[in-house]
Order: structure tokens, then C-alpha cells, then sequence
């Protein structure tokens, strides 16, 4: 049987580790790498993993849960960007050599973050609705499917917003609509490896958590009541 947020036995551990891919996406979009000879941030690799393991939280805990955990990630992520740029700027001993690699490595955290909660508004509140919608009508089965089909609308609105906000005037227009085409195709490829292992995960959190594989539309409904009681 389903269990109130408060009393699971994973959903702080599994909160911890999304949060901490939330804020490594942001630290790294500026990082690009080469993937066969195609230039891509960083990030991108760590999106597929973060969008599933979002559908692996809405799986077992209810969509309530899972979009509280979003606006709870985008006040922490507003947190450590506003703690980064207001000591960064601290003035530093003349001998120190790293205060200006600070400043160019962080000082576009308050872009980044724009970028990422307009993308995570409109791309992640998607992600969780499909699967979490679609878990209704399918009766609680193929975890699988529903991940990979609201991941890739999500990724898709995601990786668009996100570029177009965060490489505004810095990048070219058709440029960053190259690399963000080419980012997408990139987190296609490695979605399903991000998938199947978080499938495998989700039985074995559900039977730790004692909740019944085939949930129906009338239990789930009664589990995202009792979500209710975390906000």
C-alpha cells in the first residue's frame, strides 16, 4: 500500500540525488564537449537521467509529489546561485590567481537559472503530467513507455527554452539552434539507457515500499490526496 511522502523509506534519497543533477545541469551547460566530432554542453548527458528518474518519483510517489519536488529544487537551486554570486564577488587577495576563473565560470548562474526554471516550468511540469497521466489510463503498467514518451516531450521543450534563454547573445541564433538540435538527438540516444536501468529501479523501490505494481485509477487518485498533505 502507498505511504504519505513523510513515511517512505526512499523519497528523501531519491529528492537528494535529483537535486544534486538539477544543480550539476546548471554548473555545466556552459561546459561544452564533443561527442563524434558534434559540440554539446555537458549537461547534456545528465538530462536523460534527470527527467527519468523525475518519472520514477511521479511512479511511485504521485504527481504531487513530484512537482512540489520541482519548486522545491528551483527556491535550493535560487539559493546556491544567489550564495555563489554574492561571495564570488568578495574581494580576494591580489595573489590569488583563481578569482577571475570564479567569476567567468559562475558569473552566468542568474542567466542559467532563468533559463532552467522557465524550461523546467514548461518542459518538466510536462514530463511528470504525461506519465503520471498516462500511468491512469494504462493502469499502472509500462513504466517504461510512459518514461520515454514524456521524457521526449519534455527533453524537447526543455532543450529548446533552455538554449534560447541561456546562450541569448552569446552564441548566434542559428548556432544555438544547431547545438540544442544536436543536443536533443544526443539525450534521444542515451534515454533509453537512462530508462530501462530506472524501470528496473522502480520495481525494486516499489516492493521496498510495499506499493502494489498495477496501481488503479482510483487507488492512484486516493495516493495523490494523501500526497496533498505535504504542501
Amino acid at each position: 500500500m502507498n505511504k504519505p511522502i513523510q513515511l517512505s523509506k526512499c523519497y528523501t534519497q531519491l529528492s537528494v540525488i535529483y537535486t544534486v543533477l538539477g544543480l550539476a545541469t546548471a554548473i555545466l551547460i556552459y561546459k561544452i564537449i564533443r561527442i563524434g566530432g558534434i559540440a554539446i554542453p555537458a549537461s547534456t548527458l545528465i538530462i536523460p537521467f534527470w527527467f527519468t528518474l523525475a518519472d520514477l518519483i511521479t511512479e511511485i510517489y504521485g504527481y504531487q509529489a513530484s512537482r512540489k519536488l520541482l519548486s522545491s529544487v528551483l527556491i535550493g537551486e535560487f539559493i546556491f546561485i544567489c550564495l555563489i554570486c554574492l561571495l564570488i564577488r568578495i574581494p580576494s587577495p591580489q595573489s590569488d590567481i583563481h578569482q577571475q576563473a570564479y567569476e567567468i565560470v559562475f558569473s552566468k548562474l542568474p542567466r542559467v537559472f532563468l533559463g532552467g526554471c522557465a524550461a523546467i516550468i514548461l518542459g518538466g511540469i510536462l514530463n511528470i503530467y504525461f506519465v503520471s497521466k498516462w500511468k491512469v489510463l494504462l493502469v499502472g503498467r509500462y513504466f517504461w513507455l510512459r518514461s520515454m514518451g514524456s521524457s521526449l516531450i519534455g527533453e524537447t521543450i526543455f532543450t529548446f527554452v533552455a538554449f534560447l534563454i541561456e546562450f541569448w547573445n552569446i552564441v548566434p541564433l542559428n548556432a544555438t539552434l544547431k547545438m540544442a538540435t544536436s543536443s536533443l538527438i544526443i539525450k534521444l540516444i542515451f534515454l533509453p539507457i537512462a530508462v530501462f536501468p530506472t524501470a528496473i529501479l522502480c520495481k525494486i523501490i516499489k516492493d521496498i515500499e510495499n506499493i502494489n505494481e498495477n496501481d488503479s485509477e482510483e487507488y492512484y487518485d486516493k495516493f495523490n490526496s494523501l500526497s496533498k498533505l505535504i504542501e
